[in-house]
């Protein structure tokens, strides 16, 4: 099934937003608020965790949970992020989206460039380099 024009255009809103502030974007967690002043977020694929403080927002999300919230609003929650970001994108909400949203089915050199990001302006880099991708592949 192809994306819609309205998918594609929250697409790239979210690839948009993670690159103007890539502390904005942890694909380990759906969505996380910092709750208290010395809370860190964590990026925790292939062994390589590493804790970094957060966007001036306070919130940082995956793909979807960044659908979820630029589409639903601060209400959002991590619960249903999954389902609602594949509702907003007008995927199946079985499998459609699951290649966006797991970064260990994203399509190759994507999936090894965003493992081997060391900082998270390179890890948002590829993310809405892989963001762009899928819009034309999809």
């Amino acid at each position: 099934m192809a994306l819609t024009k309205e998918a594609k255009t929250i697409l790239r809103k979210v690839a948009k937003h993670i690159l103007a502030e890539p502390k904005r974007l942890n694909m380990a967690d759906w969505i996380i608020r910092k709750r208290i002043p010395k809370q860190k977020q964590h990026d925790g694929f292939a062994g390589n965790i590493k804790e970094y403080g957060f966007a001036r927002c306070n919130t940082a999300a995956c793909i979807a949970g960044w659908i979820m919230l630029l589409y639903d609003g601060k209400n959002a929650d991590a619960v249903s992020a999954s389902i609602r970001a594949r509702e907003i994108l007008g995927l199946d909400l079985y499998t459609g989206g699951h290649d966006l949203f797991a970064v260990d089915t994203w399509d190759q050199p994507y999936q090894s460039k965003y493992m081997e990001s060391t900082t998270v302006l390179d890890k948002a880099k590829v993310a809405a380099a892989y963001i762009n991708h899928y819009i034309k592949t999809r």
